[in-house]
């Protein structure tokens, strides 16, 4: 009976946690995929001026 008590402010301790992770694995993924996007870009357009 005594276990009860802290299994729940144990759930209450990771659920700010895993809030905090989430943003975090947001924010890492995010910039990669941009820059990626963005160089695919710049090398497509100076390709062709140099076939120009």
């Amino acid at each position: 009976m005594a276990s009860s008590p802290p299994s729940s402010t144990v759930k209450g301790d990771r659920k700010p946690d895993g809030g905090d992770k989430k943003e975090k694995k947001f924010e890492r993924d995010a910039p990669p995929a941009r820059v990626g996007w963005k160089q695919r870009k710049q090398k497509g357009l100076e390709a062709a001026a140099k076939f120009q």
